[in-house]
């Protein structure tokens, strides 16, 4: 079942390239291609060498504030919280896991491509628990900074492709700096005026910081449904499936994430008057 789901993962992520390289969108474009030609041949070899340990459950919630446009800036500002379960339950909400700040600017290039850059985030994180000593274990302060694109295509009237990829910059209190990169493939269909669905898949590797055994860090694969009740919140419930390498032993730590997003989006009269 492992093998199967490693080469799923793998296939899965190559037909998503190829479907991105039909698009001629330039330079950015250009550069993902490359990028995501040589992900793919480094998670041949890393992938395969870790097997699976038992499952963990976490839920995730996050509160976004989004900024509306002046010209082509816009900006959002977000607070995450997350939980955990703990050693012999599978509760989700039994103990704290994470939680963070973090503010990004948008610049629109065009109609399909968008630019952004963090800078600056904030993440407080427990010790994943697996093992008596995680409850007491040193809580983790990070500092992030980050940049990237977002590439939006409408295939048809309801379905839409976006693509996103970004280079972050982790600073820890204690622990070496690491460079990590982001390639998030996902297509949204609109099944009416408020109400989508959502897929995606996303890898995470490690680009400098960490020795070459440890370039693979995480994979992300999400279904998400969105309610739009009207032109000021959207609400996100999903369900994300992550396999997160665990350095200490070859083994990948399976994760059954539940995800609440909600996001207020600030009117022009609201952001004038605030």
């Amino acid at each position: 079942m492992d093998r199967l789901k490693r080469t799923f993962t793998i296939v899965f992520v190559g037909l998503i390239a190829c479907v991105v390289k039909q698009y001629n969108t330039g330079f950015f474009l250009t550069i993902r291609q490359r990028s995501m030609r040589r992900i793919l041949i480094l998670l041949l070899i890393f992938y395969g060498h870790y097997s699976s340990a038992a499952p963990h459950y976490n839920s995730w919630f996050r509160a976004t504030l989004k900024v509306p446009a002046i010209g082509k800036w816009a900006a959002t500002g977000e607070v995450q919280y997350r939980r955990q379960n703990g050693i012999n339950n599978t509760n989700p909400l039994s103990q704290k896991l994470m939680y963070s700040f973090r503010g990004t600017i948008f610049y629109r290039y065009n109609k399909q491509l968008s630019l952004f850059a963090v800078p600056f985030s904030y993440f407080n994180s427990h010790r994943i628990i697996s093992a008596p000593a995680d409850y007491t274990a040193a809580i983790s302060d990070e500092y992030r900074i980050a940049a990237g694109g977002l590439l939006k295509i409408s295939t048809t009237k309801n379905l839409t492709y976006k693509g996103r990829g970004a280079v972050e910059y982790r600073m820890f209190e204690h622990n070496p700096k690491v460079t990590r990169l982001r390639f998030r493939n996902s297509a949204a269909y609109s099944i009416s005026k408020k109400w989508a669905a959502s897929v995606g898949y996303e890898v995470l590797v490690n680009a400098a910081g960490k020795p070459f055994d440890e370039f693979y860090d995480q994979t992300r694969a999400t279904v998400t449904a969105m309610f739009t009740p009207d032109d000021n919140i959207s609400v996100a419930i999903g369900y994300m499936h992550l396999n997160r390498a665990r350095y200490s032993i070859p083994e990948l730590l399976p994760e059954n994430n539940f995800v609440l997003n909600i996001t207020y989006h600030l009117s022009q009269h609201q952001a004038k008057h605030s």
